[in-house]
This record gives structure tokens, sequence and C-alpha cells, in this order.
């Protein structure tokens, strides 16, 4: 018996020492190195002030902050980078730039961000990102206006109702625009004049289950624009129509509609986007429904190669009652596109129907 307990005791403890000896222990202090420091993850609620004066990144991420004091972040005016995410900020004070001349990289996302305005930033004419994800912002007035250097502007999860984020051209260097997740029901007219000088590539809208309208003149502001995301959003036929059309004349080359829960398109779906530059379209499942507005025929689109092993029964059966000319595949290259119209015009007078609706 006592030789039974001394191997199980014997067990115990060499699987807690591998255990142990697997998992890090938890740090008290904050890690510099180089020119960093990492003070992430440890209870914090006031910057540390006993760090090298030279650092120029600053991560107190996954603390307990409510408020940053300016007078401990003047002591570090190289900043360059300061990650202050994770934490219970409720407020962006104006002195935050003025005592950090320098800074480029402002991360505040996961916080209760919650009134935006115009003194808040008005200092921040060097900061070119600028991560408000998952805030609960309410903009009032010009808050951007000083950021002419802001390259890349995150406001995912803000509860906010309007992609319009001003009234006046601002943000002539915005390069990239993440507005996913939030309540937008409309896309309208003046939305993007606040860009219409800026030099806009890449637009996120995914996750916007609220977008119900699109009104016409809405991207007019934005036509260089590159590259737009809005997957993972219910968006009927209707919508994805006027989106479609209200793209055309831009510079888009990328539309990505991943995950948009779409059951059918009509046939004048796609017609927009023959006058941009558009050479990548993706779509869930690289599989829509495309279909007449009266209903009498059915013709499938494949807007990428996809294997039938990737396919559902319910699709491959689909596919095989559907005559060939039926069944189009999407051109990957520009020049094609004609070929694939003169295709689909043929599919839709085609009288070939799903043979269970005969």
């Amino acid at each position: 018996m006592t030789l039974q307990i001394t191997l199980t005791l014997l067990v115990a403890f060499i699987y807690c020492a591998v255990i142990c000896a697997a998992v890090p222990p938890r740090r008290n202090t904050c890690v510099v190195q180089n020119d960093r420091a990492d003070c992430s993850h440890l209870s914090l609620t006031e910057i540390p002030s006993d760090l090298p004066r030279n650092i120029t990144s600053l991560d107190i991420s996954h603390n307990q902050f409510k408020t940053l004091n300016t007078t401990t972040l003047a002591l570090y005016r190289t900043l360059l980078h300061l990650d202050a995410s994770y934490n219970s900020i409720t407020k962006i004070d104006a002195g935050w730039c003025e005592s950090l001349p320098l800074l480029q990289d402002l991360n505040i996302q996961h916080n209760v961000v919650h009134l935006l305005q115009e003194k808040d930033l008005r200092s921040c004419s060097n900061v070119t990102q600028l991560n408000f994800a998952v805030n609960r912002l309410k903009i009032k007035g010009e808050p951007f206006t000083a950021l002419q250097n802001l390259a890349l502007l995150d406001v995912t999860k803000n509860g906010l109702t309007s992609v319009r984020l001003g009234h006046q051209p601002q943000m002539h260097n915005l390069k990239t625009l993440v507005f996913s997740g939030n309540n937008i029901a409309a896309l309208k007219t003046d939305d993007f004049f606040f860009l219409e000088n800026s030099s806009l590539q890449v637009l996120e809208l995914s996750d916007l289950p609220a977008l119900q309208n699109i009104e016409p003149g809405c991207f007019k502001p934005i036509s260089g624009l590159r590259v737009l995301l809005m997957d993972n959003s219910k968006l009927s036929s209707d919508v994805t129509s006027k989106l479609c059309n209200e793209l055309s004349g831009t510079a888009l080359a990328s539309l990505s509609l991943q995950n948009t829960q779409q059951t059918s398109l009509l046939n004048t779906t796609l017609t927009g986007l023959k006058n941009t530059n558009l050479t990548r379209f993706t779509a869930h499942h690289a599989l829509h429904q495309l279909m007449e507005d009266s209903r009498d025929s059915v013709v499938l689109v494949f807007l990428e190669e996809v294997l039938d092993h990737r396919l559902t029964r319910a699709l491959l059966l689909r596919r095989s009652m559907l005559k060939p000319c039926c069944v189009l595949h999407w051109p990957l290259q520009r020049e094609r596109i004609s070929a694939f119209r003169q295709k689909l015009r043929k599919a839709l007078t085609s009288s070939n129907m799903l043979s269970g609706s005969r």
C-alpha cells in the first residue's frame, strides 16, 4: 500500500512538473526590448513612469485603464506606436497627442469610448493608423478633420447608423476604411462626400445585417475605390443589383460578397460591373442562382472553379437538371466578359427550366 501511494505521488509530481514547465510564469513587470515596452496583461491602472525615455512603442493593452495620464505620457515623447486596446477607456483626451507629437499608430479597440469631438484629435495630425473598433462611438462635429495623414481608420462594431463621419472633405490620405459590423440601413447619396478628395482604395462594409438600400451616386465621391468587401451581410437581390449599378464607372478591381445569404439574383444584377476594372469577384460557395424577372428560366453561374466534391448533393442535382447552355462560369479574364454576356443572354432566353417546375 505504501509503495502504491509513493508511486501515485511520484506520477502526480512528474505530471505537475511537466505542466508547470510548459506554462511560462506570469510576469508582473513590463518587458523592454530594444525600443519597445510591453506592459500588457498586468492589471495596470496607471502608465509606468520608470520606462526608458526613448521607447518608440508602448503596449498597455489588456489592463484596467479608464483614462491615460497625459503627464506620464509626456515622459515618452518619442513614441510612434501606442496600443491601449482591451481596457475600459471612456474618452479620448486631447492631451494624448499633445504629449506624443510623433505618434503614428493609435490602437483604442475594445474600449468604451463614446463621445468623439473635434477637439479630441486636433493634435493628432501625424497619426497614420487609428483603430476605434468595438467601442460605442457617437460622432459630434468633425472629429477627423485634423487627421490629414491618416491612412487607415477602423470603426468596426460601434453601433453607428451612418457611414457619414463628417460633412466636409477630410482625411485626404486615407487609403483604407473599415466600417464593418455597424447598424447601417442605407448607403445614402452624400454619405461618402467627406471622402471626396481622399485616396481611398479599400472599403470594408462587411457584417451589415440591416442594409436595405443603396442610393444613386453614393460611390461617386470615392470612384477611385479599388477593393470593396461586403461579406457576411444579408443582401437581397435588389440591393445587390443596385450595388453593382452604383459601382459602374469606378476603378473597382475586387469585389467580395461572401456569405451574403442570397438564393437568387436577377439577370440585371451583374450589368453594372461591366464598367469597372473588376478582376476578382467572390461569393459564398462560389455559386449563385441567376433567374429572369419572369422566373421562367434558371441559370447556374459558377463565380470561380469549384470541384464537384465541394458541392452539396442538392446543388449537384440541380446542375444535372439543367441543359449545358444554362450552366455558366464567370470569366476570370476581363476580356472574356463580353463572351460571357452573350452566353448569359442565350441561357436566359432558353426554355430550360427545373424539371420539377415544368
